[in-house]
C-alpha cells in the first residue's frame, strides 16, 4: 500500500481550528456527529467516536463533520465518507488539498453526493491533540467538501468567509 503521508509525523491527532469549526457549527446549528475525534470532543459534537469507538464501523448522521486522521488510514476514511454520503447523509469533510489527483481520492471524494466545496484560504494552523498548542501552518492546503447539502445558498454564504466556494452540479465523474 502506498504511504499516504509525505513525511513522518509523531501524531495524527491534529484538531480542527475554530476558523473552520465555527462555519461548520453555524451551517449545522452545532455539529451532530464527529466520527473521528479525541475523547475530549474538541469539536463539541453531540455524538462522536474516538479511535477506540472506531467511527469507521459506525453509522453516521446528518450533520456529520469529518476531519479524518491524515495518516495511512486516510484511504479507509475516504471510503467510509463515500459510503455514508451515498446513503444521503449531510456531511462536511475537511480534507487535504494535496491528494485530489490520486485515483482513490477521486473515486471516494468525488461522488454523486458531493454538492460543493470550499477552497480554504491560507494554510490552517491545526491544534496539537497531545499538547493543545496551536501548531505552525500546515504545509498543505485544505478543502472543505459538502455532501447532500440541504441549503446550498447558506453553505455558499457561510463558507465564502473562509475561502472560495464552488458548486459541483456540473461536475462529470468518469469511472473506469
Amino acid at each position: 500500500m502506498t504511504n499516504l503521508v509525505d513525511k513522518s509525523c509523531e501524531s495524527v491527532e491534529w484538531w480542527t481550528p475554530d476558523r473552520v469549526l465555527d462555519p461548520v457549527r453555524e451551517y449545522f446549528s452545532g455539529i451532530v456527529m464527529d466520527p473521528a475525534t479525541a475523547p475530549s470532543n474538541p469539536t463539541g459534537a453531540d455524538h462522536f467516536c474516538t479511535r477506540e469507538d472506531n467511527g469507521l464501523e459506525r453509522n453516521w448522521d446528518d450533520g456529520t463533520f469529518l476531519n479524518p486522521p491524515y495518516g495511512p488510514e486516510m484511504r479507509d476514511w475516504l471510503a467510509k465518507l463515500k459510503e455514508e454520503s451515498l446513503v444521503g447523509h449531510e456531511i462536511i469533510a475537511l480534507l487535504p488539498g494535496s491528494r485530489w489527483e490520486q485515483q482513490y481520492f477521486q473515486e471516494s471524494v468525488f461522488n454523486e453526493g458531493l454538492c460543493g466545496f470550499c477552497l480554504v484560504r491560507k494554510r490552517l494552523r491545526f491544534i496539537n491533540g497531545n499538547t493543545g498548542e496551536v501548531c505552525p501552518s500546515n504545509p498543505y492546503p485544505s478543502i472543505l467538501y459538502g455532501y447532500n447539502l440541504s441549503r446550498w445558498e447558506e453553505f455558499r454564504d457561510i463558507f465564502s468567509t473562509i475561502g472560495t466556494v464552488v458548486r459541483t452540479d456540473e461536475m462529470v465523474v468518469h469511472e473506469e
